[in-house]
Parts: structure tokens; C-alpha cells; sequence
């Protein structure tokens, strides 16, 4: 019939709806957690009773553990050790080091020390300590050391040199006492240690003091005899006097030298003079003679009267020529005393060449004697460095057996306690506030773990949105969940048009007329991916808000495995309906009943037949469709669930419009999704949802009803219907 049979399933439109089925199936990889919001709330109880247990195991934990009190000692470490006596060689031991702290930190748990603890507090017969072991008897002393380790925690304090030392036992009065005994017995054992070190240090030196003292001795002994052997009393002062003698003919040696190198080269110059007067006097050796400097000192004399005579006389006074012969004489006798020196020079460079000689020798037999002596001081020094060296080592053993047994007694300890131990009444464990507090977080961790694998778990449906996301289609009305809807207020839009739930299906009525053009949407299909979601419910009440509108309205029972109309009007269930007509055993009017709703009529699924698949895949269905849209306006159909049964799919191609019904919070996802999978396989996808009985406070509150705030009171009227009214049965 035209307008009614929608595209087929080899279209190209069915298959764009299957490529979008199939986007749907893809896993979603963001977490949504505004539904795990709603779920969380939903799933409250959950949480509320993990809260519950995770307080009373932290009431039970603090009840059943045993009381500890802690009670701490702190000590200082001086930076160095306190020198009382200023030995400038004695260096105290820096103890600020990171290293050296922690050592003492150790050293406060140590073995030895807990036994001294266990010794000075007399722990082996102390029953407060430790309960008696079974059986009677006493523990050991190291029995009583290791648990006593156990107990002591010593902390450095980070930037500083104190160290706290923690005791935790059941008896405050004893854990203040174990705490001030370790610092003391460790202050204790260190100068108890000291001293006992300080005397093996002394027992040391006094015994290397007498092997020094003897070797001091020999050495003493070897030099004097090496010193009588080379009958010698002092190498020392031989070895000055000949470095004085070599340092005295060395210099003479020098200076005879330079006098024949400076004589030689004035006789070079007088042989080359050949006799001239002039050439000699320019000779040093022979211009510095004594003779000669004679000489120019009387003709300088005579010179100078000649010139102050000048100038009172003439040339030719007698006084004038006297000085004048006595110059010329002068010069005369000059010149004859140049000539006569040149063999007095050589004679004296022969004398300096001679002396030289005899100074090279003498040097030469004195660096002999020299090195001669130099070769036997050799075996002298090195027995005088033996005995140097012996006597400082010894000198130095005895300064430090002084210095040692002067500090043995009075070196300060570098650990001292500034703080005593206190009686503290308050136990740290069981921390009841932490406890309470831990308990309760794991509670709330172990309650939203729950909630969260509850919640994936859980495939049902809970928000509209949600269900738009997974399936990919509209939400044509939510019908929230009412308590106290019971079987005889199915027709709610008939018997409270007022209620939230009418209002929902009112909607559903608006939505379906917006899809598309009227002509198109007079043929509508209500069906399910399983039983008891609520399509008959859907489908009658929707059927009664068309038959509000005037609208003359058949609603056919197609479930002919389960029907259901027949127990929501009151009618009788073997009356004629669908498969009297599908057989041809009744009519249309036959088949078709007038129900207590104006304007809306039903027909039964009527006897139960055989073979329901066998009657819906004829044509029986679609003459059925064409006949009934002379005589009404509007048709809705109640089919079978898609999953268990196939007899939905065989009405599919007839109809115009397909409504997919999901119950929150129990229709599975997976379920829907291949329903809705079958349906684009053989017609086309559904054109929306109703989501029947979803939560309160799921998102159906937010988006899709005001019904408690009273937009709808006064506004939607309609027939009602009494409940105490009759059902009655009435042809068409």
C-alpha cells in the first residue's frame, strides 16, 4: 500500500544505517563520568556500608593493639673535640661530618651498648621489661639486647648535630628509663674507650722511647769512632778553612790573570811602536810608570811658571829662557826614560806569567786536598744525618708520651645529653584519630572501587544521555520510574493525565509528529530487545494520548507468543483478533474491539496460534495495514521482543515508524545493540527511544519533565477514565 512500506534492506539508505550501527559498536575509550556520577549516587548504600566496616575495623584495630609510649633522649655532638690542654700538635677529631654522625647514630643501637643497658638497669629481673618466657625461667642477656635494639630508633636531625634517640614500650616509666641509660652508658663506654686507648697509646711510646733511646745511642757511638779513625774532631771546620783557601787563590789567580792578559797586550803595543816616544806613551803600562808620571808632573810645573812669566817678560828675559832650557832638558830626560822602560815591562810579564803558574798549581793541589776531604765527610754526614734523625724521632716520642698521659684524664666526651628523657602518659599507638581516619579513606577507596566494577559490570542504561551515545538515536520520551504504579493503573494517561508519566508520553506523541509528514507517520511499531521492558505499556498509553487528540486510533496486539492487551483493558483473551483475521476465519469489525478510552480501539491477538511466524510472513499483515487505514487514523502496533523471537522482523517492512523501547537501569546494551543490528538488516534502524522507568535521579529530572513543579496541573485535559469503571467490549 503506498506510504506505508519503508526503504528495503538492500538500499543504500540501509546501508548507511548499518555503517553507523556498526560505528556503534566500536569501544569507547573516555570515561564518562558524569554517569559515574549518577551511578555513584544510585549506588550509595554501597559506600555507606564500606564507610561502616572500614570504622569498626578501625575501632576493632584500636581496641585490640596494645598500647606503646615513646619517650626520647636527645644528645648534642660537639662540632670538635674539646681540647682542655693546648697542645698545638695534639689536632681533635672533627665530628660535624655527615659520615662521623651517622656513626655515632649506629653506634646507639649497637649490641655492646644494649647489653650495657641490659646490665645497668638489671633488665633480667625487671617482669616489666618482657612477660616471663612460657614455661618459667628467664631470658639471656642477649635475649634482653636484641629486643632492646628493637626498641631504640636513633634519628640525626637533618642540618644539625643532635641526635634524638626514640625508646617505644608498653610502660612509659620504663621507656624513660631505657632512654636516659643509653646516653648514659654510651658516654660511658666512650671514655671508658678513650681512656683504655689512651694507655695503649702510652704503652706504645714508652716501649718505641727505649728502642729509640738505644738507637740514638749507637748512632752516637758509630760517628765518634768514624771520627777518631780519620782523626778528625770537626769536619765541619776543615771543610770552612779549605773553602776559604779555594775562594783566596781563586780570586788571586783572577786578578794575576787579568794583570799578564793586560800586560801582554801593552808589550804587543810597544813592539809596535818600533821606539816611537809618542806610541809608547800611549801605552797604559808605560804612561801610568812612575817615572814618566815624574816627568809630565815637573814638565806641568815648568809649563804653568812659563805661563804666568809670559806675562810680565818677553821671550828673551833671562828668567824666560832659564825655564825654557829647563823644559827642553825635562822633555829630553822623558823621552830617554820612555826608551828605557819597554824592558822593564817585559821583565814584569814574565814575573806575573810565573806567579800565575804557581797560583794554578797551588789551586789545583788545593781542590785535590779539597775533594779528598769531601770523600771521607760523605760517610760523616751521612752518620751525622743517622743521629739527627734518631734524636728528633726520639725527642718527638717523648713530647707526645708527655702530651698523651697529660690528656688521658682530661679530654671532654664530644656527646653530651641536653635533654633527659621525659615521662610522657600519652601512647602513639594505636593513633586513634589516624587509625579512624585510615579506616574510613579505605572504606571510601574500597566503596568506589565496588561501585566503579558494579558500574562496568552493569550494561543497562541509566541517563538519556548515555543511551543517545551508545545506540545513536533520539530519545522520543523518558518515562521515569513510579513506585506505586501497579497493574490497574497501566492506563496512566487516561487516569492521572496529570502525572508526570502522562506528560512523558504526551511528549512521546510530539515527537513521533515532528519526525516527518503526517502521511507518514500513521504507522507505528512498539518493540523491545527482551521481555518485560515495557512496550505494552508504552504502546497502549502512547495509542491513548493519540486517542486524546481526536484521533481514531486502532492498537493491534502483535505478541502472539505473550499477549497483553487483553489483562491491561479487561477483555477476554480468546475473543477474535489477529489470527482469526490472518487465518480468515473473522472480519476486520470482528476483530476489532471499542475500549473504555474514546476514540481508541484494539484488536486482540486472538487465539494462540501454532505458528505465529508462519501467519506474519504472508501478506495477511499488510492487508491488514491497508484495510484498517480506511476506517482509523492512526495505528500502533505491540510486537514481540527482536532478540528471542523473529516474528517482529517479519512486520517490519509494513510499518512507517519504529520505536526502540529500553528500560533504565535492566535493558542490557549489548541486547539492544543487536536489536537494533537485525532491524537496519531488514528495514531501517529505529527512529528513536523510549526510555521506560528510568531512575529519578539518572538525568531524567534535568531534561525531560517538570511534572513536580506543576507546568503540567490545569493545562492537559482529557476523558478519564475511572477505575472503578468497567472494560466493555464493542465492535468497531
Amino acid at each position: 500500500m503506498a506510504g506505508v512500506t519503508p526503504p528495503g534492506p538492500n538500499s543504500a539508505a540501509a546501508k548507511s544505517q548499518l555503517d553507523q550501527l556498526s560505528e556503534l559498536f566500536r569501544p569507547q575509550a573516555t570515561f564518562d563520568y558524569r554517569h559515574f556520577f549518577h551511578f555513584a549516587l544510585a549506588k550509595s548504600w554501597v559506600l555507606i556500608l564500606t564507610l561502616i566496616a572500614g570504622l569498626l575495623v578501625a575501632i576493632s584495630y584500636v581496641a585490640r593493639t596494645p598500647k606503646v609510649y615513646q619517650s626520647k633522649l636527645v644528645l648534642e655532638v660537639d662540632a670538635m673535640q674539646q681540647q682542655i690542654v693546648n697542645v698545638p700538635d695534639v689536632r681533635p677529631q672533627n665530628l660535624a661530618a655527615l659520615d662521623q654522625l651517622r656513626t655515632i647514630e649506629q653506634n646507639l643501637n649497637n649490641r655492646t651498648l644494649m647489653q650495657r643497658v641490659v646490665r645497668a638497669l638489671e633488665l633480667t629481673k625487671n617482669r616489666d621489661f618482657m612477660p616471663p618466657p612460657e614455661g618459667g625461667g628467664s631470658y639471656s642477656e642477649e635475649a634482653l639486647a636484641s629486643a632492646l635494639a628493637g626498641m631504640v630508633n636513633p634519628i640525626v636531625r637533618r642540618g644539625t648535630r643532635l641526635i634524638d634517640v626514640f625508646v617505644q614500650h608498653g610502660d612509659p616509666k620504663v621507656a624513660q628509663n631505657i632512654a636516659n641509660a643509653v646516653g648514659r652508658e654510651y658516654i660511658r663506654g666512650s671514655i671508658e674507650k678513650r681512656s683504655g686507648t689512651s694507655e695503649m697509646a702510652l704503652q706504645f711510646l714508652m716501649e718505641e722511647a727505649e728502642r729509640l733511646k738505644k738507637k740514638v745511642r749507637e748512632s752516637e757511638v758509630a760517628l765518634q769512632e768514624y771520627r777518631e779513625a780519620e782523626k778528625s774532631t770537626s769536619f765541619e771546620a776543615q771543610e770552612n778553612i779549605m773553602a776559604d783557601k779555594l775562594k783566596d787563590m781563586n780570586t788571586k789567580l783572577s786578578a794575576t790573570k787579568a794583570d799578564r792578559i793586560r800586560m801582554e797586550a801593552d808589550f804587543a803595543q810597544i813592539r809596535a811602536s818600533e821606539g816611537n816616544v809618542e806610541k809608547l806613551l800611549t801605552i797604559p803600562s808605560i804612561a801610568n810608570h812612575a817615572t814618566v808620571l815624574d816627568f809630565r808632573k815637573q814638565i806641568s810645573e815648568i809649563e804653568a811658571s812659563i805661563g804666568t812669566l809670559s806675562q810680565r817678560y818677553k821671550d828673551k828675559h833671562p828668567k824666560m829662557i832659564a825655564l825654557r832650557t829647563q823644559l827642553s832638558e825635562q822633555n829630553s830626560n822623558l823621552r830617554q826614560a820612555v826608551l828605557r822602560l819597554p824592558p822593564l815591562i817585559y821583565t814584569e810579564y814574565e814575573r806575573i806569567g810565573q806567579t800565575e803558574r804557581s797560583f794554578e798549581a797551588a789551586l789545583a793541589e788545593q781542590e785535590k786536598a779539597s775533594l779528598a776531604h769531601q770523600k771521607k765527610t760523605i760517610r760523616y754526614k751521612e752518620l751525622m744525618r743517622d743521629l739527627e734523625t734518631d734524636r728528633a724521632l726520639f725527642e718527638s716520642v717523648l713530647r707526645r708520651m708527655k702530651e698523651t698521659d697529660v690528656t688521658k684524664s682530661i679530654q671532654a666526651d664530644p656527646v653530651q645529653v641536653v635533654e633527659l628523657a621525659s615521662y610522657n602518659g600519652v601512647p602513639i599507638r594505636p593513633d586513634r584519630s589516624r587509625a579512624i581516619t585510615t579506616g574510613l579513606i579505605l572504606g571510601f577507596m574500597a566503596g568506589m572501587a565496588i561501585i566503579l566494577l558494579l558500574m562496568y559490570l552493569d550494561s543497562s542504561i541509566k541517563t538519556v544521555d548515555q543511551a543517545e551515545k551508545i545506540f545513536g538515536l533520539p530519545t522520543l520520551a523518558a518515562v521515569p520510574q513510579v513506585k506505586d504504579l501497579a497493574r490497574s493503573t497501566t492506563l496512566v494517561v487516561a487516569r492521572d493525565p496529570n502525572s508526570v508519566v502522562a506528560e512523558s508520553f504526551r511528549s512521546l506523541r510530539a515527537s513521533l509528529a515532528l519526525l516527518g509528514p503526517e502521511s507518514e507517520r500513521k504507522i507505528t511499531l512498539f518493540t523491545s530487545a527482551l521481555p518485560g521492558e515495557g512496550k505494552s505499556f508504552s504502546c497502549t498509553n502512547y495509542s491513548i494520548s493519540l486517542a486524546q487528540q481526536n484521533l481514531r486510533t486502532l492498537l493491534i496486539d502483535a505478541d502472539m507468543r505473550r499477549p497483553s492487551l487483553h489483562k491491561v483493558f479487561g477483555m477476554d483473551r480468546k475473543a477474535k483478533g489477529l489470527t482469526e483475521y490472518l487465518v480468515g476465519t473473522a472480519t476486520l469489525d470482528e476483530s476489532v474491539q471499542r475500549t473504555q478510552v474514546e476514540n481508541l480501539y484494539v484488536m486482540m491477538s486472538g487465539d494462540k496460534a501454532p505458528n505465529p511466524a508462519e501467519l506474519l510472513s504472508g501478506n495477511g499483515f499488510a492487508e491488514l495495514l491497508t484495510e484498517a487505514m480506511k476506517s482509523f487514523e492512526r495505528i500502533v502496533v505491540d510486537t514481540a521482543p527482536l532478540v528471542p523471537v523473529s516474528d517482529t522482523l517479519l512486520l517490519l517492512p509494513y510499518v512507517q515508524t519504529i520505536c526502540m523501547v529500553v528500560q533504565g537501569g535492566k535493558s542490557p546494551r549489548n541486547a539492544v545493540l543487536r536489536a537494533i543490528e537485525m532491524m537496519a538488516k531488514v528495514s531501517h534502524r529505529p527512529d528513536g527511544m523510549v526510555l521506560n522507568k528510568m531512575p529519578r535521579r539518572s538525568g531524567i529530572d534535568y531534561y525531560y519533565y517538570y511534572g513536580e513543579h506543576g507546568y503540567h496541573e490545569g493545562v492537559y485535559g482529557s476523558t478519564k477514565v475511572s477505575s472503578k469503571q468497567p472494560a466493555t467490549a464493542g465492535k468497531a
